[in-house]
């Protein structure tokens, strides 16, 4: 554990909570990017744009979740989805022969 930290209390009774761990051998800072290239498959911008209005009509309750904590958990689960998806679209892309990659660049 190399940090920890308690922030500050903003719409509710609860306060989010900071952990920072270091990982074996692991010095360099990753954070991850969206690929602008995905938002230019049109099947995966209508599954996200889907997931995005399935999260919020599933999880809208004003009363048990507090719109920050709904925010941030929202950002979660599409980053996920994001993720898997990207990764999916790596793998069948990596799938195909050498020479199809090849043919399509000249």
């Amino acid at each position: 554990v190399t940090t920890t930290s308690i922030d500050v209390i903003t719409w509710s009774d609860h306060a989010d909570k900071s952990l920072t761990l270091r990982i074996l051998n692991l010095t360099w800072p990753w954070t991850w990017k969206l690929n602008p290239l995905l938002l230019h498959n049109t099947a995966l911008t209508k599954t996200i744009s889907t997931d995005i209005t399935d999260y919020f009509e599933l999880k809208t309750d004003p009363e048990a979740i507090s719109p920050i904590t709904l925010w941030t958990a929202h950002k979660a689960v599409i980053r996920g989805k994001l993720i898997s998806l990207a990764t999916q679209s790596n793998n069948i892309i990596l799938s195909y022969p050498l020479s199809d990659k090849t043919d399509s660049f000249l």
